[in-house]
């Protein structure tokens, strides 16, 4: 397994009052306020590269060598 994401999930989303207790967002809320959307698949976004890149650092393969396996494999400038 190449990625591990983090606990707790990111797809349940609350809300903390004064008493620092958390409240569940609803559907609703989610669809009518589109900024809590967009900064929670940036956050999802941001912990991913994060993860990555802590693997990346633990494997014996240097970052060049893997950048040219990839071009010379077609993973690269492709889309």
């Amino acid at each position: 397994m190449l990625f591990k994401f983090p606990d707790p999930p990111l797809t349940r989303v609350y809300t903390v009052n004064e008493n620092n207790e958390l409240t569940p967002v609803s559907q609703y809320t989610l669809n009518t306020k589109e900024w809590i959307l967009r900064n929670l698949e940036t956050e999802i976004k941001y912990r991913r590269g994060r993860e990555l890149g802590q693997i990346l650092q633990k494997t014996h393969i240097p970052s060049p060598d893997r950048k040219a396996y990839k071009i010379r494999r077609g993973f690269l400038g492709t889309r």
